[in-house]
């Protein structure tokens, strides 16, 4: 895990790991050195989970924050967890204080200490006129109003601090960009309520946050950088609605099969394992070049593991397909969007939609076909579609849904439903993954 003392944000992989986004990551740089030229829009980046997301950014973060660029990174990563809009508000501008004061200073290990709330930053000794415009101006007024008032202020509160970053960048002549990670997650695990306590997920509505950036979004001298991997959603929610015009996006697809090699070959020798060049660019092939994937089998825990022969290589994939991380993933993903997919209670129809997609691996969903294989409505397949679409099973493009690219997806679906849907037409995968892959 690398955790440098220089680095602002300590990045969760195995030193040498970040593989393949060199020019993802020069094109992030580029948007982020711009932004003190007024030349940067927001932008949303967009990708299926596991897919290195969140360590591109932590990267981002890390290899401009040295820099001088006249940009402050405020970087937020969201939580899955429920909480208050007004637990939250104070965690928000906490994060954004103190990561600004570290960004001013230079300071990479300030920037870390998510343990210093407000006060602490208004009794930090400095010297930096910049820094205690900040505490007197700035930070004081945000605590007053906010140890004055109960949460009934929370969202008025929310709603006039959501200009603090332009507001500060103008007086100081400084520049920011505002990075969320999962920022559709602004939607569902914010509550406008007293306490925790009160929050009953069942009954209550989370408050959506997202709708008031739509100033934000516009900025030129504090633009945001936001990234989703339920990849519908984030896109519903900024192309579309209040945020709708304001972003452009890029999508983050898996690594090429010879950077997947790359990938692999890093992370075996860092078990004490060597496979030679062919063997790592099949298990890439194999995986098609899935960060997360690779790094499953190379870490599972499927006994005797075998790294030196195809036959060794997949008995290992099959293990995690059917039974190790892999599996686990997939597994959780389906029970975590089962109330969604389900919604209209028509459970074995969803099952054999969704096991029908194995045929179209990475091509377009051909909805007339499966209606008259199941021998139901065009208008009913198409419905179930649009909630596997919600699901983060099927992405749309030109008014067309399309299944992922996902190789272990769709072979997780055939082994999960195989034995309960035995009338329905089979795939042979392997064979239908080399074809789409050339």
């Amino acid at each position: 895990m690398i955790c440098r003392k220089n680095f602002p944000v300590n990045e969760m992989l195995i030193e040498g790991e970040f593989t393949d986004r060199v020019d993802i990551l020069l094109e992030l740089e580029d948007w982020y050195r711009n932004i003190e030229r007024g030349l940067s829009s927001s932008l949303a980046l967009l990708a299926p989970r596991r897919m290195g997301k969140t360590a591109l950014l932590d990267r981002l973060v890390n290899t401009a924050f040295g820099k001088n660029y006249n940009v402050v990174p405020f970087y937020f990563k969201m939580i899955r967890k429920g909480t208050t809009l007004r637990n939250f508000l104070l965690d928000y501008y906490s994060t954004f204080f103190r990561q600004t004061i570290a960004y001013l200073l230079q300071d990479p290990m300030l920037y870390r200490r998510d343990d210093l709330g407000l006060e602490d930053l208004i009794g930090l000794p400095s010297t930096d006129e910049r820094i205690k415009f900040i505490q007197e101006d700035f930070i004081k007024r945000f605590l007053t109003r906010y140890k004055a008032r109960d949460w009934r202020d929370s969202r008025n509160h929310w709603q006039a601090a959501i200009r603090i970053p332009e507001n500060l960048g103008s007086l100081l002549g400084i520049n920011f960009a505002i990075i969320i990670d999962e920022f559709q997650d602004l939607k569902h695990y914010i509550y406008d309520a007293a306490s925790e306590k009160e929050i009953d997920p069942q009954t209550d509505r989370p408050t959506d946050l997202t709708a008031t950036y739509d100033r934000q979004a516009l900025s030129r001298n504090a633009p945001m950088l936001v990234s989703g991997s339920a990849v519908s959603m984030i896109f519903r929610t900024v192309m579309g609605g209040p945020l709708g015009g304001r972003f452009s996006f890029r999508y983050l697809k898996p690594m090429s099969i010879e950077d997947g090699a790359t990938l692999a070959k890093k992370l075996l020798q860092f078990h004490n394992l060597s496979p030679d060049n062919e063997l790592a660019l099949y298990l890439s092939a194999e995986l098609r070049g899935h960060p997360y994937y690779i790094k499953c089998c190379v870490e599972s825990k499927y006994p005797n593991k075998d790294f030196n022969s195809t036959g060794g290589i997949d008995k290992i994939i099959d293990y995690e397909v059917t039974r190790g991380e892999i599996y686990a993933f997939w597994e959780t993903h389906f029970e975590d969007n089962r109330t969604l997919v389900n919604q209209d209670d028509d459970e074995e129809l969803g099952k054999k939609i969704i096991y029908y997609f194995t045929k179209y691996n990475n091509a377009a969903v051909k909805i007339d076909e499966i209606a008259q294989k199941l021998a139901v409505s065009k208008a009913k397949v198409e419905k179930k579609i649009e909630k596997l679409y919600q699901a983060d099973l099927v992405y749309r493009s030109n008014f067309q849904y399309y299944t992922f690219n996902d190789i272990m997806l769709m072979r997780y679906i055939q082994n999960r439903y195989a034995h309960e849907l035995g009338d329905v037409e089979k795939i042979d995968l392997r064979e239908q993954g080399y074809f789409n892959y050339i």
